[in-house]
């Protein structure tokens, strides 16, 4: 009780729920929000608590984060979310987490990329089939060239599932 500031920002503009939440410190993470540390502050770059756990798959952080009110739709600078994170480093549980916690998958870089381009770039085919099933539901939502992306994508992923049956097939 020496009424420490849970909000503090170090010179990056890091906080301590920040470097909790990227180090998997479940506990420390707890601590700190019935402390009140605010899990929507962004440092330096724009990267969240949220972001942290989901690029580093910390699975239950990410769940106290969510039930904390952390927005899974805030973007950094270069427009990356918690889902591309998550999919990019093939974190299947944090992607279904940030999902069914309303996280964006139309979301899109600067670069124009998605979470989807993340998954399916680092061949993270399951990710890649959530993601395609989340953004199935509002498949003819966007412009003509974003359904025409959408169904290359389905065709690539197709041929990729395809590919990798043949091959354990083969024995590799």
């Amino acid at each position: 009780d020496n009424h420490a500031e849970p909000n503090l920002q170090e010179q990056q503009g890091c906080t301590a729920l920040m470097y909790a939440s990227k180090n998997g410190h479940e506990a420390v993470v707890r601590l700190l929000l019935d402390n009140h540390a605010e899990p929507n502050l962004q440092e330096q770059q724009g990267c969240t608590a949220l972001m942290f756990a989901s690029q580093n798959g910390h699975e239950a952080i990410v769940r106290l984060l969510l039930d904390n009110h952390s927005d899974p739709n805030l973007q950094e600078q270069q427009g990356c979310t918690a889902l591309m994170a998550a999919s990019q480093n093939g974190h299947k549980t944090v992607v279904r987490l940030l999902l069914t916690n309303c996280a964006n998958p139309y979301l899109h870089t600067q670069q124009g990329y998605k979470a989807m381009t993340y998954a399916s770039r680092d061949c993270h085919i399951k990710i890649s089939l959530m993601l395609l099933k989340a953004e199935y539901t509002n498949f003819w939502q966007g412009t003509l060239e974003e359904t025409m992306m959408k169904i290359v994508t389905i065709t690539i992923l197709f041929h990729l599932c395809l590919g990798t049956h043949h091959l354990i097939q083969l024995g590799f």
